[in-house]
């Protein structure tokens, strides 16, 4: 049964239907209420529930803390976040023994603010003088019930193996589960083993304007899981900065992701710096994603994906580990992608890759100054439709191969150092409406058993007009043709099989 993709505004109902706003006691920080100065009465407050205020201290955990009631706690001083500097010394909750710092239970409804977990290096010691076995932890756990986390840094939870909640182990800053709600704003999460923030099953996740930098993976979402992104940086994951899969929904929008994912050509195995796959839909729109060394946004299974105003920049290249050139964005499977004014801008190993049976439509987009031999490559039994969409000032040739089909009405294809679209194998392209101009080689080169519909085309300026070789076929209708350089308009060898009709050279 094919998923309905949601628009952005339902998935923030959605979010905004499961989280419940603390109460009124919880907001009232300003009320003064006793400073928790030791761990003894931090454990009080936590059983207790209610507000409380920490002070600038260091709380070093060897349990968790168990939240089965409404609370909230106010660091003192500021920590670093996005939009604040350095200020008073920080409260510290430094997890060092146990599996997680927090716990989250039984409906309750906790907000952290001002304040910085911190999962304490391996090798230090718990309070009766034992060495921290090095297991692993994750800072904060949310297994059922909701949390808040603002204005607060998260770091350096440990990476550790799989426990009875953890089928993918330990190491989060926060973890997720069930149908339980996290929210964070104006936060910071750095140096976490395996993920900044982990949701699965049916949870609800949102983050907001907060900055996620060297974990080993940003965002992972997997199940029935509700997320919204707005407004991050993500940096620097040798990991992943997103893992979307399952039936995970997402509206991830104005975000910023930079030098995500890992070319096995540095030792490590390869990773994209997005991957979206399973039965997730998801919707972006103005993101920025660069300077991924492999694909920036990698989309697999049967995924749903709705791209609208994102830069796809600087990413991808040559991977000598794998002999291959990638793209900075890849469709693979049977995904799914329609993608309106994206543009994709100097990316060294070509803009698009779509192969097996994916489905890709770009309508306004841009695809500009990008290296490789393929600006676009369709491959497999892949299909494309390309609308009014610009391509200009790249090495490669819009490729078309294997059984693959490109449809293009309107647009322009221009000033590419060899063809503007090349098509050859089995594969077949319809093009009506669309200007193919100053190119190093042809308009459109057609060869092998491939074919080619050519419609209402204005060919002018390249170094030959519409070639067809070998076994290829198709018609070229109702064109004009002009000032191609250093070839005739059309040519075809004697074995091709080309309907000409209506054309105008001048």
């Amino acid at each position: 049964m094919r998923v309905r993709r949601p628009t952005a505004a339902l998935v923030r109902l959605l979010l905004v239907a499961v989280w419940v706003t603390p109460t009124a006691a919880q907001s009232a920080t300003t009320t003064a209420v006793p400073t928790v100065s030791t761990v003894e009465e931090l454990r009080a407050a936590v059983a207790a529930g209610g507000v409380h205020t920490l002070s600038a201290a260091s709380f070093l955990l060897d349990e968790p803390l168990i939240a089965s009631r409404d609370l909230t706690l106010v660091g003192s001083g500021t920590t670093v976040t996005t939009g604040r500097g350095a200020g008073a010394p920080a409260s510290v909750l430094r997890v060092r023994w146990a599996t997680a710092g927090l716990i989250v239970v039984e409906g309750a409804s906790v907000r952290i603010e001002g304040v910085h977990l911190d999962g304490v290096v391996s090798g230090t010691f718990s309070s009766d003088g034992t060495r921290d076995h090095g297991d692993g932890l994750d800072l904060i756990r949310v297994l059922h019930g909701r949390l808040e986390v603002v204005g607060s840094h998260l770091t350096r939870a440990r990476l550790g193996p799989p426990d009875s909640e953890k089928v993918y182990g330990r190491g989060s800053a926060i973890y997720v589960a069930g149908a339980s709600t996290a929210r964070v704003v104006d936060s910071v999460f750095s140096d976490n083993q395996l993920a900044a923030l982990e949701a699965i099953c049916s949870a609800s996740l949102e983050v907001t304007d907060s900055r996620l930098a060297g974990n080993l993976n940003g965002v992972f979402a997997e199940g029935t899981v509700q997320l919204a992104l707005h407004g991050n940086a993500f940096q620097d994951h040798t990991g992943s900065a997103l893992i979307l899969r399952g039936a995970t929904v997402a509206t991830i929008s104005g975000n910023t992701l930079s030098g995500n994912g890992s070319s096995p050509d540095t030792g490590r195995p390869g990773a994209d710096g997005v991957r979206i796959g399973d039965r997730a839909v998801v919707e972006l729109s103005d993101n920025r994603f660069d300077g991924s060394p492999r694909y920036a946004v990698s989309i697999y299974g049967s995924a749903r994906v709705t791209s609208v105003d994102n830069l796809f920049a600087n990413s991808g290249g040559y991977i000598e580990t794998d002999g291959f050139e990638r793209s900075a964005l890849l469709v693979e499977d049977d995904a799914v992608m329609f993608s309106s004014g994206d543009a994709f801008v100097e990316n060294p190993g070509g803009g698009i890759e779509v192969f097996g049976n994916a489905h890709l439509e770009l309508t306004n987009a841009e695809i500009r100054r990008n290296g490789s031999f393929a600006s676009m490559y369709l491959g497999d039994a892949a299909t494309a439709l390309l609308i009014e969409v610009v391509v200009t000032d790249n090495d490669g040739s819009v490729t078309v191969v294997d059984s693959a089909h490109l449809t293009v009405r309107g647009g322009s294809y221009a000033t590419s150092n060899t063809d503007a679209i090349y098509v050859a194998g089995f594969a077949s392209l319809t093009l009506s409406g669309a200007e193919l101009r100053n190119n190093r080689g042809f308009g459109v080169s057609v060869s092998d058993s491939a074919s080619a519909e050519v419609d209402q085309a204005v060919v002018a300026g390249n170094r030959g007009g519409i070639t067809f070789l070998d076994g290829a076929q198709g018609s070229v209708t109702n064109s004009r043709f002009m000032g191609n350089t250093a070839g005739r308009a059309l040519v075809y060898r004697l074995d091709a099989d080309v309907t000409v009709e209506g054309n105008v050279v001048e």
